[in-house]
């Protein structure tokens, strides 16, 4: 199986937040809605998965951390 570094990337800024089972779970079920498998996202994806992202975080962690999720997906330098 190949590592998509830019989930690798993802879960590193979920992880500390919300814990393995809700990162996974919400990766994999926001990359779904957006045509997507975890494993084949792209760059181009990110600016619709982030707010997507967003949203699903808002419960778990309220409006301004979750906001901040999202930038940093955004933001993420995707260079290997």
């Amino acid at each position: 199986m190949t590592i998509n570094y830019i989930a690798v990337k993802i879960e590193s800024f979920l992880l500390p937040l919300i814990g393995e089972l809700l990162t996974a779970a919400t990766l994999k079920v926001q990359c779904d809605k957006i045509g997507t498998s975890v494993e084949k996202l792209t760059p181009m994806h990110l600016p619709e998965l982030a707010p997507r992202i967003e949203q699903a975080l808002v419960i778990f962690l309220g409006s301004d951390r979750s906001k901040r999720v999202s930038k940093q997906i955004l933001e993420m330098n995707i260079s290997q």
